[in-house]
């Protein structure tokens, strides 16, 4: 079938067709090839885009961190195959649900801010001091509108990340192997605890935007990676002594998985909260 839309067929949207016209009833006596030109047309056919297809969610994460300065990088983004006619996008918080403790009494507080034509940001209308209390998540129901009322729904999890949750793991390493290896190193997270983890405040791996001071600083040794984990299956926030938990139950084969990529945990330092004496 002809589709605008069709990407494996973009030279269909423009057809020629030529026209012959005889007077006689059977076309059996008419030399399509070569016929007369005074009995032959062309018509141009251009195949326009209708508003066919519904939007869709792209990119979405498995869920987004609330931080005490807000919702971090909590931008939602929708796509639409209709792309030869002007498809705007709106999004809309259709659902709010709250599993944090202590319980909220008002309906969750996060509102929507237009970024473009294709995305959105969710914004926290919560302060910082409350946040700082919180534990657990959010869940949002959130739907993608195109300009034919033609929506898709998404359930997006907000996470709340806090003090509660923060953890930093110490290496005998310089931050230049530390950003060499961090992919690797999180993959080691999730296959011994069997939670994902995030960075609280991305390490800058950049070379090229680095200071001369900075530079010199990530040729030190003893770098740190600080952040979160959450649970890998059902996306929830894990508190700080659980992981502490898991860290002494697993900190061999922590350790030993590490030092395949050549990166040595250091014991001395632990989590947020802790001192060398917890350990």
């Amino acid at each position: 079938p002809i589709d605008f839309d069709c990407q494996e067929c973009l030279e269909q949207r423009k057809f020629t067709i030529s026209i012959v016209t005889s007077n006689f009833i059977s076309s059996d006596n008419i030399d399509f090839d070569n016929p007369n030109p005074d009995s032959l047309q062309t018509v141009e056919v251009t195949i326009r885009d209708l508003n066919d297809n519904f939007p869709v969610f792209v990119e979405m994460p498995a869920y987004f961190v609330l931080e005490t300065t807000g919702c971090r990088d909590c931008t939602i983004r929708g796509q639409d195959k209709d792309t030869g006619i002007d498809i705007k996008l709106d999004f809309n918080i259709t659902n709010k649900n709250a599993s944090v403790t202590p319980e909220v009494t008002e309906s969750p507080m996060f509102t929507l801010n237009k970024e473009g034509p294709f995305s959105t940001e969710i914004i926290s209308q919560y302060s910082a001091a409350t946040i700082a209390g919180m534990s657990g998540f959010f869940d949002l129901e959130i739907d993608v509108i195109d300009s034919k009322n033609q929506t898709q729904t998404a359930h997006v999890k907000v996470v709340v990340m806090t003090s509660q949750n923060n953890i930093t793991f110490g290496f005998k390493n310089t931050l230049n192997e530390i950003c060499q290896q961090k992919n690797g190193i999180e993959d080691v997270f999730k296959t011994v605890f069997k939670w994902s983890f995030t960075e609280k405040d991305k390490i800058n791996c950049n070379t090229t935007s680095r200071s001369k001071e900075g530079a010199e600083a990530y040729e030190d040794r003893f770098a740190q990676l600080e952040g979160y984990f959450v649970d890998a299956s059902t996306s929830d926030p894990k508190p700080q002594r659980e992981i502490s938990a898991k860290y002494h139950e697993k900190f061999r084969e922590l350790w030993g998985a590490l030092r395949q990529l050549n990166i040595t945990l250091d014991d001395h330092r632990g989590f947020v909260g802790e001192t060398s004496s917890d350990w």
